[in-house]
């Protein structure tokens, strides 16, 4: 598995952008490939743990779960593969304060999607979903009141 990254800025404070984060029922509300996500599991704070996911990426829809763990003190949100039509995929997002009104984020994942896709499409896959994905939580969270 390959690693990506890719850091932003969020204009708003870290409580703001680690709560969006953690709001996985808005999902498929700001997130294009997320078109649905079912809470199967929570914690003993009604965090959900278990979540699984079905997305439509260019033309092929997935479905699979992840586990999440959640550390609120570094504001940080790290999830594994449960299951599904990946091979896996694995990462976090860490939210650091860079002043009262600018929220440093970064996500790291790894994915492996088990089927075979040229490595050049792949890495533009990659590449193109997590800049997506990072300017839809950039979009979500500076616009939450």
């Amino acid at each position: 598995m390959e690693k990506q990254q890719k850091t932003i800025m969020i204009n708003t404070d870290i409580e703001k952008c680690y709560k969006t984060i953690c709001d996985f029922e808005t999902y498929p509300q700001w997130q294009d490939t997320i078109k649905n996500i079912s809470v199967l599991e929570r914690d003993t704070k009604n965090r959900p743990i278990i979540v699984e996911y079905d997305v439509k990426i260019l033309v092929k829809k997935l479905n699979y779960t992840l586990r999440y763990e959640y550390d609120e003190e570094k504001h940080t949100l790290t999830w594994g593969y449960v299951g599904g039509d990946l091979k896996n995929i694995e990462g976090s997002y860490v939210f650091a304060k860079v002043n009262d009104q600018t929220t440093s984020a970064t996500c790291n994942f790894e994915i492996e999607l088990g089927l075979w896709v040229p490595k050049k499409i792949m890495n533009t896959l990659k590449n193109v979903s997590l800049v997506d994905s990072m300017n839809a939580l950039k979009k979500r969270a500076e616009n939450l009141q």
